[in-house]
């Protein structure tokens, strides 16, 4: 079937096949349990008290301890859950870093927490840490004129503004704040355990997403910038008003390896893990060089090269 004159993000929003997608695990539920997608590669689910109403959670198991991916809302509960994680379910080994895809509350709202409680670094890229630290902030009181303004010329009114700025200042999700992180960059490898992750690096949704892979074993960890059934939620943003988030996620998906999304099993955040089932099968990216005199932290992480 050919679209014409239409972006590829356009046409594949435009065809929706379920044949091209297998869900090879029974999901987890979000009470603690844990689901085995791949050898080493654990699944949890934690809750959300809205009507998307849960986000998903990794851990990548190491020589020496566990890296969680994402982590939750900063609720009691799910903090309830991770105590639960570590004391029942990791074979007696710690948790020793934190790995965020991006900085959305949801994925990164109990970074401080975890970071703090466990004794572990937090890794993420640069432009995620950074809008986390001043989205994180509270919203002064007015709010700045160049948000009004960006809502207003929107076509937003001005009343329904201000109470959509009331709410933000009212979220109860939000996160305390997080000090320092180690940076992770395009490109970059991670070496957990028996396996080696390669950090791609995605837009529109956020602004330097984070996503692991390993070409080896055919796993993604894709966060946000990949989902079963619908888009990302691409935004523009009052702090970049002439921003192309949707152009970002093009460049984003044409620059990753083309093995990426073929024939893998590609784990994801809102959603159930799932298996892509397009024909063809790459041998993955060129491996690394073992060479990791750029380790940072517990992890290994070498720049590319």
């Amino acid at each position: 079937m050919s679209i014409p004159n239409v972006s590829p993000i356009t046409a594949a929003r435009r065809f929706r096949s379920t044949s091209a997608l297998a869900f090879p695990a029974e999901a987890p539920a979000a009470d603690g349990s844990l689901v085995e997608v791949a050898p080493g590669v654990l699944w949890a689910r934690m809750p959300m008290p809205m009507a998307l109403d849960h986000i998903n959670v990794y851990l990548l198991r190491g020589e020496r301890g566990w890296t969680i991916v994402d982590t939750g809302l900063n609720t009691p509960e799910c903090r309830a859950l991770w105590e639960r994680i570590a004391s029942e379910h990791l074979d007696g080994l710690p948790i020793e870093a934190l790995v965020c895809t991006h900085f959305h509350y949801d994925h990164a709202g109990l970074a401080g927490w975890i970071s703090e409680r466990f004794g572990v670094p937090v890794y993420m890229t640069l432009a995620e840490f950074l809008t986390l630290r001043v989205l994180g902030a509270a919203l002064p009181d007015p709010a700045p004129p160049e948000t009004q303004q960006f809502y207003r010329r929107s076509g937003m009114p001005a009343e329904r503004v201000a109470r959509m700025i009331g709410m933000l200042r009212a979220d109860p999700f939000m996160p305390p704040r997080l000090g320092e992180f180690r940076r992770l960059r395009g490109g970059d490898s991670m070496t957990i355990g028996v396996r080696r992750w390669q950090v791609l690096i995605g837009e529109g949704h956020s602004p330097e997403h984070a996503c692991l892979y390993c070409g080896e074993d055919s796993l993604l960890i894709a966060g946000d910038q990949l989902l079963p059934r619908i888009s990302s939620n691409v935004l523009v943003t009052p702090s970049e008003p002439d921003g192309d988030p949707e152009g970002g996620a093009e460049r984003a998906v044409a620059a990753q390896p083309a093995t990426c999304w073929a024939n893998g099993q590609a784990v994801r955040v809102h959603g159930s893990a799932t298996k892509l089932a397009t024909s063809g099968r790459g041998t993955g990216p060129p491996r690394p060089d073992a060479n990791t005199a750029g380790a940072r932290g517990p992890l290994a992480v070498a720049p590319p090269g």
